[in-house]
């Protein structure tokens, strides 16, 4: 898949809750965008992948990243998404529909970048 973040962008686009899913390497530089159910009690606050997919999503290929929107005007990482990137050594992509921005987090690097295009997010990725 050549765009990543318009088919992030596409699956957010007039939820009123956190959408949220995987970004999957599938070799040959294959990309796969995969939509998770959210499964958070307050699902407009916050997201929660539940394990069904999470098994779905090492089913389809490496996970690389993890993505979730804010249906609000926030375009930050709460806390809880910056301690879970690190804690599952995976990055986190943030989609704000209301600001149409893209943020990036590592939490190896410790570092919050916001990505206006494709290619920034591939640099960030190491596709």
């Amino acid at each position: 898949m050549k765009q990543i973040l318009k088919n992030i962008k596409r699956k957010c686009l007039g939820s009123l809750i956190e959408c949220c899913g995987y970004i999957i390497s599938q070799g040959d530089k294959r990309i796969k965008v995969m939509p998770c159910k959210n499964m958070a009690i307050h699902p407009h606050l916050r997201f929660e992948i539940g394990p069904y997919d999470t098994i779905e999503a090492f089913e389809e290929g490496d996970i690389i990243a993890c993505y979730h929107s804010h249906p609000t005007d926030n375009d930050n990482f709460i806390e809880e998404d910056l301690r879970n990137s690190k804690s599952l050594k995976i990055p986190f992509v943030l989609y704000c529909e209301k600001n149409d921005t893209f943020k990036f987090f590592d939490g190896n690097k410790g570092k919050v970048k916001k990505v206006f295009k494709e290619t920034e997010l591939r640099k960030c990725l190491n596709l």
